[in-house]
C-alpha cells in the first residue's frame, strides 16, 4: 500500500500541522482497503475515529499531535 506514516506509529511519533493532512490522507486510504477486506470492523470504527479526531486538529495552532 505504500504506507509511509502507519509503521511509524509503532514506536510514537510527533506529528507537525504541516504534516496533518498527510497522516489523514495515509489513513483514509488505509480505511478504504479496510473497508474492502473481510474482519476489520473493530479497526475500522477506531480508525474512523482517529481520522475524525485528526481533522478537527487540522487548524488548532495551539496543539501538538503525537502518534503512538
Amino acid at each position: 500500500m505504500g504506507l509511509d506514516w502507519v509503521p511509524r506509529f509503532e514506536t510514537g511519533i510527533p506529528v507537525s500541522l504541516e504534516e496533518l493532512p498527510l497522516v489523514i490522507e495515509e489513513l483514509e486510504n488505509l480505511r478504504g482497503w479496510m473497508g474492502s477486506q473481510p474482519g476489520y470492523a473493530y479497526d475500522l470504527e477506531r480508525l474512523s475515529t482517529l481520522i475524525e479526531e485528526l481533522s478537527r486538529l487540522r487548524n488548532d495552532q495551539g496543539v501538538e499531535v503525537f502518534i503512538g
